[in-house]
C-alpha cells in the first residue's frame, strides 16, 4: 500500500504563497526548493514545490527577520499589557500577546478532477512577552531535525562539487560531526542521515553515484511519509520522515476553498 501510494499523485504544480505585514520580511530559504522573488528580504514570497503523492509530506524551512523594539515602545507595549490584565480575561490578553504577522495558503491542481484549489489562509502568530511559558522555552526538536536534513543537503551538495576525494569526504565528515552535535541526535531521522553520510564505498564512483542520489532524494523529499526506506544504488539507505504535512489539506476538503479556474 505504501509503495503504491508514492506513485499516486494528489497535487500538482503546488505553490505556497506566504505574506507578511508591517517590517517582518523573509531574509533565507533553506529548503532546496524554487522561490519567487529571488532577492531577498522581501515581505512576500511564492515556493513552487514537486508535485506530492498520497504518501508523500513536504517542508519548508526559512528565516524571517523581525524587528527589535525599542525600549520606549516595549515600556509602553507591557503597561498596555499590564492595564489589559485588570480588565481582561486571560482568553483576551492571549489574543493581544499573539500577534498575527502574516498568513500562508497553499495552491495546487487536483490531479483527479483538474481543478485549481486555495486553502484557507493560516495565520503566523508572534508572541512578545517578559515572562512567556514553559512550552514556548523548551528546545524545538521538530525544528532542529529539519535543520539537521536541510544542512545535510547542503553538505552533500557540496561534497558532489568538490573534485578532491578526500576533501568530498571531508564535507560529509564535518557533517556528521554538526548532526552529532545536535540535540536531536537520538532521533531516528537524524540517526539514518549519520548512517548514511558514514556509510563506506568500494570506489569514488560508487561514492558519488548514490550520494548524489541522496541529495536528490533530501532535495526532493521523494520519501514515503511513514519513514520506510526507500531502495537507493547499493544500499537502500535513504530515509525522509517529516513532520508537517499539507496532504491533510488535499484530503480534507472542508479545509480548501475551490477557485472559478480550472486546469486543462
Amino acid at each position: 500500500m505504501v509503495l503504491g501510494g508514492l506513485f499516486t499523485c494528489v497535487a500538482q504544480q503546488v505553490h505556497v504563497n506566504i505574506e507578511f505585514t508591517g517590517d517582518y520580511k523573509i531574509t533565507h530559504v533553506h529548503s532546496k526548493y524554487k522561490y519567487e522573488p529571488e532577492q531577498l528580504p522581501s515581505a512576500k514570497l511564492n515556493v513552487k514545490l514537486h508535485d506530492l503523492n498520497a504518501e508523500e509530506k513536504r517542508n519548508l524551512v526559512f528565516q524571517l527577520h523581525v524587528a527589535k523594539m525599542d525600549n520606549n515602545e516595549q515600556n509602553v507595549d507591557m503597561t498596555s499589557q499590564q492595564l489589559m490584565s485588570l480588565t481582561q480575561s486571560s482568553k483576551e490578553m492571549q489574543l493581544f500577546e499573539n500577534q498575527i504577522i502574516g498568513n500562508v495558503i497553499v495552491i495546487y491542481i487536483d490531479s483527479n478532477t483538474g481543478r485549481t484549489i486555495t486553502t484557507e489562509p493560516i495565520s503566523f502568530n508572534l508572541v512578545r512577552d517578559l515572562h512567556p511559558s514553559d512550552d514556548l522555552l523548551h528546545i524545538n526538536h521538530v525544528l532542529d531535525i529539519q535543520r539537521n536534513r536541510v544542512e545535510t543537503t547542503y553538505a552533500l551538495e557540496q561534497a558532489m562539487i568538490e573534485d578532491d576525494y578526500r576533501q568530498s569526504r571531508a564535507i560529509l565528515k564535518a557533517q556528521i560531526d554538526k548532526i552529532k552535535a545536535s540535540v536531536s541526535v537520538q532521533d531516528l531521522f537524524c540517526q539514518k542521515l549519520i548512517k548514511d553520510l558514514e556509510y563506506h564505498y568500494p570506489t569514488e564512483r560508487d561514492y558519488r553515484s548514490s550520494q548524489h542520489n541522496t541529495y536528490m532524494s533530501h532535495t526532493t523529499e521523494r520519501a514515503d511519509g511513514v519513514g520506510n526506506a526507500i531502495p537507493t544504488g547499493q544500499r537502500g539507505e535513504i530515509w525522509t520522515r517529516s513532520y508537517t504535512t499539507m496532504t491533510d489539506y488535499f484530503n480534507d476538503p472542508e479545509k480548501t476553498s475551490e477557485t472559478i479556474t480550472s486546469s486543462s
